[in-house]
Parts: C-alpha cells; structure tokens; sequence
C-alpha cells in the first residue's frame, strides 16, 4: 500500500493507528501466510457423496455457509436455512448460484450426522451442483491453543471457539473465491427474503463508487458481499489476526484499509437470524433481530411493462417509488405526503389495459396505509406544448382506495384508449408516513 494512501487513512483516530500498524505487520507474520499461499496444492477431503466434479460453470454468486453441531443436539438448522434459500429463488436464479457449506465440526461422527442430514433433505441439489460441501483437511488449520482472550471471555474455550471460526471463514473465502463473480457470507441459521438474488444484483448495479463490500443485513459479517477477487486478500488478513480478533470485527478492519469507513447496506435487509442456540458451549443466546427485514411477498403477478416510475412525495433512502411497481421484492416508503401528491407510473409504450390493482402498508406499519386516494389514467398527450414537461395530462378517475387497497378490473371499458400512465393521487390528509406496497398492470396484449 502507497504511502500516500496510509496518510490518507491516519485521521488521528485511535482506529486508524491500528490500521497503520496492521497495513505495516500484514507482510511479518510468516506462520500463516504460507498457508494461503500454498491452498491450491492442498489436497483437500469432501464426503465421499459430494466428491465429484459438479459441471456448473461459473456462477454469478457463491453462497458460503459455515455449520456445526450444536454440542446438545438439540438445535439443528441448516438443513431448513438450505431450503429456505432455495424455495425464494425461481429456476433461472437457482442457475447463477452456488451454496457452498462448511461442515466445520472437528469430530467426525457429527460430521457424519451433519452430511446425512444434508444428503436426506437436498440431494437432487447435490447432484446437480447447486449445493456443494466441504471440509476442512488438517493440515489447513494453524496453531488454535493459545488464543487471546478479549471481549468478556469468561472461558478459554470460548475464546479458542472464536479462533477456530476465524479460520474456518478464511477456508471458505479462499474455496470459493474462483467459484463465482461475488461471495457472499451467510449462517446456518437464517431466513431470506423472496427472490433475494435479484435484490443482490440490483444493489451491485446501483452503485456509483468504488466499494469493497456491501451488506445485505445487519448483523455483523453475516449478509455481506464481496466480489471474489478480494478474496484471497480477506482471507490473508483474517488468517494473520485469527488468534487476536473475532471475524466479525476483522471484516470491519479489512474494509477501513480499503477506504470503506462505513456500511453500504441494502434496504430492505434481505437476511435475518433466526437461531437461539450458539455453537459455543451450546448456550441459548440472545436473538439478533435485524429491524431492517420484513418478508413483503407479492400477491399479484401483473404483467407491469416497462416503465418510469416516480413520486412528487420524499422518498425514503432505499424505499424508492420502483420497488412498488418493479418485480423484485420491495415496497415505496414515503414522508412528507399532503393532498394531491401522486405517484405516477409512466410507460415506455402506451397500452390496453385489464386490472389494475394497489395495496399500500404492511402488517409491520400497518399505520402507513393510504388514508384516501384515487386511481387515475391518461392517454398519451400527442402534441405538448413547449411549457408541459409531462406527455400526460387528460386524466380520468377508475375509483377511489378503500382502507389503502383498490382492485379495478375492466379498466378497458372505462379508459377506451391506450393508456400512457397512471397514477395515484391522495385525496385526504395523511397523518403518517405513505408506504406503498405493491401496484400491479395488467395489459391486454392482443389489443396493443
């Protein structure tokens, strides 16, 4: 690293005096770098049912996920977490990704129990290569026996606990770094939000600077991506502080040298916790909820062309007016919302219309719903004048929202015209913020 980007980093915290002398120590420490280095020429094991050459190609994203026995036996959930991942994408998703998952026990006879677990649920996706498993050879591992104890450790134990799954994360970041074009971490125990993999790629393309990773939940490590490229570097660095810091700060660490300070986190989250037995010493934990994630699926299946949508209301940051309209899962979140506020969807290409159909709220805000409000059309305006910016102006009423929710069907019958947009406009005083969750089109496609 320059220099110049070193003195670009010291701000005089006590942070980034630590950074400075990490940046200078990353290149002294010769006992685990080799490790790294000399990955390729391991040969490493995989269950005997796994090993085989999987013929998938590269894929867009790599999904790793770490799992171990709980010491009671009494919590085991990777097998639903797999599933869960599974059943919210659709086939054409389930093509651009890979789950690669980490038995990382040390005894064998769970790792048995783990891999027959997984073989019994999810073996047709093992065949084909969407669900991969591996393990950790021996000779992987550096020296676990004498960590440091930090952050409250009341036992050794623990703190060797958080040793082993530094190490164990720096396995899996190195495995899947040439598997896929990004990597993502992930936990055995989680939930995910409906088709989760056209929110990641959406994220990816909105952004507008350089980044190192983003974060698709609040809970530490978990739910963070990396393009796969930084991988290797990831796990240098992890490997080199494995036995001082827990992964889930060293992550932190490795973005702040890289320039990213802070988060770039997605909203809303699309992964939450959902186990309460930690594999250290098998204690309950507090469960981590992450504020951030609402499971909004879709009830519709419009056809919605394609179109720009757009909101005279202020937006709330990742709440933006498309995500009511747009197929990914999502919802438009609004404030500062007064009578005759719209939110307009305007089309690419005019068209014949069946259905149209609104629901604003959640059951998580279900204040936020549209005190009143109308749905209205228009055709297009063929010949505007120089002072009308919108191509849109002779509007028509198809009905007026009933607690938030209207349903129009036969709107061909009402609006006898190809129409070019519609939108939403509030007829009452709203005293809460305005979320709307879904509107969906559908066209006649023979009369367009």
């Amino acid at each position: 690293i320059a220099s110049s980007a070193l003195k670009s980093v010291n701000d005089c915290s006590d942070e980034n005096k630590l950074l400075l002398n990490v940046v200078k120590l990353l290149k002294e420490r010769d006992d685990v770098l080799p490790i790294v280095e000399n990955f390729t020429k391991l040969s490493h094991k995989t269950p005997p049912p796994c090993k085989r050459k999987y013929n998938r190609g590269f894929s867009f994203l790599a999904v790793g996920i770490p799992t171990v026995l709980r010491l009671d036996a009494l919590a085991y959930y990777i097998s639903d977490t797999l599933l869960t991942l599974i059943k919210q994408l659709d086939s054409a998703s389930l093509e651009k990704i890979v789950f690669v998952v980490l038995v990382a026990d040390k005894p064998q006879t769970n790792r048995t129990y783990i891999l027959n677990e997984i073989v019994s649920h999810h073996n047709a996706a093992i065949k084909r290569g969407l669900i991969q498993i591996i393990e950790i050879p021996k000779n992987f591992y550096p020296p676990l026996d004498n960590p440091t104890l930090r952050y409250g450790d009341k036992y050794f134990v623990n703190a060797k606990w958080r040793t082993k799954q530094a190490v164990d994360y720096t396995f899996l970041f190195l495995y899947c770094m040439d598997q896929a074009h990004y990597y993502i971490q992930l936990e055995d125990d989680i939930l995910a939000a409906p088709q989760y993999l056209a929110s990641i790629q959406d994220f990816i393309k909105k952004q507008t600077q350089p980044w190192i990773s983003l974060a698709y939940s609040r809970m530490d490590i978990v739910g963070t991506l990396y393009k796969t490229s930084s991988l290797q570097r990831l796990a240098q660095f992890v490997l080199f502080f494995y036995d001082i810091q827990p992964v889930s700060k060293l992550y932190r660490f490795f973005n702040a040298i890289h320039f990213q300070r802070e988060a770039l986190p997605k909203l809303p989250s699309l992964f939450q916790h959902i186990g309460d037995k930690t594999s250290k010493l098998g204690f309950f934990q507090k469960l981590t909820v992450d504020k951030d994630f609402e499971i909004v699926k879709r009830k519709y299946d419009g056809d919605n062309p394609p179109a720009v949508v757009t909101a005279s209301m202020k937006a709330i940051e990742g709440y933006e007016p498309k995500m009511a309209y747009s197929k990914i899962p999502g919802y438009c979140w609004m404030k500062e919302v007064r009578i005759d506020d719209t939110f307009t969807v305007e089309f690419n290409q005019s068209h014949h219309i069946g259905r149209i159909a609104l629901e604003t709220a959640t059951a998580e805000h279900s204040d936020d719903f549209l005190r009143g409000g109308v749905i209205e059309v228009s055709p297009e305006n063929k010949s505007p004048k120089a002072n009308e910016k919108s191509k849109c102006l002779d509007y028509i009423n198809l009905g007026e929202t009933d607690y938030g929710r209207i349903d129009v069907q036969g709107v061909n019958k009402i609006a006898q015209f190809k129409i070019k947009c519609l939108r939403v406009r509030v007829t009452e005083q709203q005293t809460s913020w305005l979320l709307i969750r879904e509107i969906a089109v559908w066209t006649l496609k023979s009369n367009n």
